[in-house]
């Protein structure tokens, strides 16, 4: 019984290239990101943000063996746009962070944490 041995990038990869809540979650992101840039109100729930930051993660980590940056980019959009929305949300800065790098970014941001 022979098994095909895969890195984790890839598995990544191809485990998020076609995952429903990824995308309900990006439709989400969008339709709140134009909202915002409409002046209109927006809202995510804690829980979406959460979880938009660890696909946002989990997506600049990922690869496939064609070198593939889809999914950096993908990454890249997604805390561009969790930025836009809340600027002053530290978890926000240290993802965006840690995707920037991944992506091969240069761009750093600082990351205040209020201390109330």
């Amino acid at each position: 019984m022979s098994e095909k041995k895969v890195v984790l990038g890839e598995a990544l990869y191809e485990e998020l290239q076609h995952n429903d809540y990824l995308e309900k979650l990006s439709e989400i992101l969008n339709n709140q990101y134009f909202k915002c840039l409409n002046g209109e109100p927006y809202l995510l729930t804690k829980k979406q943000i959460s979880h938009l930051l660890r696909f946002a993660d989990l997506l600049s980590k990922s690869f496939n063996k064609q070198g593939s940056i889809n999914q950096k980019v993908r990454a890249r959009e997604i805390v561009d746009k969790m930025l836009k929305l809340y600027p002053s949300l530290p978890v926000i800065r240290y993802v965006a962070n840690s995707v920037y790098k991944q992506g091969g970014y240069k761009k750093r941001l600082e990351v205040f944490v209020d201390e109330d």
